[in-house]
């Protein structure tokens, strides 16, 4: 399942690189997804590599991350655990970012409404915001992964289709791309968080506790 989350990320990532006029980056991106379709450990060996090398962005960090750790540790208590620590430090650091002023005071918001959040306070939807993401996500994600990945699928969804209604004075070209890398991120993060919850049941039924207490 991690591997296509990969696959998907960084292909959307490679037509962003393209529309950048990063051609180089694009065709390694295109090369990732090749690999990563013949063999999944080298294939994320290799994204991990070449991202690490060429990342300019935060969600390509995500990206190198994750290809990372599907590279080095496959087994799935270390994938759930690793994963789990990756989204934390994500999403709390994305938080801690938006209580900057700019973010706090909604000057972000000056260009258009955002679909879904037309008729809130602004206040509320501003501290939601850093709330869900700098406290909410990284505790239900440790606690109760399931919750954690139906209330990051709503967030997450709702952010992204929400600012197709936000005017930037960017170029086509330029906004395009800046919607192509919102979405490699959204896959990213939506797919590892899929992981951790697949992956939990069984990680939890094969902890020493729970081995000893289903042994009594």
């Amino acid at each position: 399942m991690i591997r296509w989350t990969l696959i998907a990320s960084i292909a959307v990532n490679a037509v962003c690189r393209y529309f950048d006029g990063e051609t180089t980056e694009a065709v390694l991106s295109a090369l990732c997804v090749g690999a990563l379709l013949i063999n999944r450990r080298v294939g994320a060996a290799i994204t991990a590599v070449v991202y690490l090398l060429t990342t300019v962005s935060a969600h390509e960090y995500l990206i190198m991350s994750i290809a990372a750790i599907l590279a080095l540790f496959p087994s799935p208590r270390q994938m759930v655990l690793l994963l789990k620590v990756q989204l934390t430090v994500m999403w709390v650091f994305t938080g801690i970012a938006k209580l900057h002023p700019a973010f706090r005071s909604g000057r972000v918001f000056e260009r258009g409404p955002l679909l879904f959040f037309d008729h809130l306070p602004i206040n509320l939807v501003i501290w939601g915001t850093i709330v869900i993401e700098l406290i909410a996500l990284p505790v239900l994600l440790w606690w109760k992964p399931k919750v954690a990945f139906w209330v990051a699928l709503v967030f997450q969804t709702s952010v992204y289709v929400g600012m197709f209604r936000y005017r930037s004075a960017w170029s086509f070209e330029r906004e395009f791309s800046f919607r192509l890398s919102l979405l490699s991120f959204e896959i990213a993060v939506m797919g590892a968080a899929l992981v951790v919850t697949l992956l939990w049941p069984r990680v939890a039924a094969a902890a020493p506790g729970a081995r000893r207490a289903h042994a009594r």
